[in-house]
C-alpha cells in the first residue's frame, strides 16, 4: 500500500490537508498568544504570500487572521 493511502486511511484525510490544519492551528495559537505581525507569522508556519495565508486561514477559521486575533487574544499574564 502507497504511504499516500495508509495516510488517508489512518487521518481520514490526505497529507496536504492534514499539513494545511496543522499549520493554520499552530497561527492561530501565535495570533492568540505573542503580538508577532501577522506576515511573520505567516512565514514562520509556512506560508510565502500572506495573501495565500489570509484566504486560506478566513476559509478554515471563518475569520481572518486580525479578525481571530481580537475574538480570541490571551491576556499577557501579569
Amino acid at each position: 500500500m502507497r504511504i499516500h493511502r495508509l495516510f488517508s486511511v489512518n487521518f481520514k484525510e490526505n497529507f496536504s490537508q492534514y499539513l494545511k490544519k496543522l499549520r493554520l492551528n499552530h497561527a492561530a495559537e501565535l495570533l492568540q498568544t505573542t503580538s508577532q505581525p501577522i506576515n511573520l507569522i505567516a512565514e514562520s508556519v509556512g506560508y510565502r504570500n500572506q495573501v495565500n495565508f489570509n484566504r486560506q486561514f478566513k476559509q478554515y477559521k471563518q475569520l481572518t487572521p486580525s479578525q481571530y486575533r481580537k475574538k480570541y487574544k490571551v491576556a499577557a499574564a501579569v
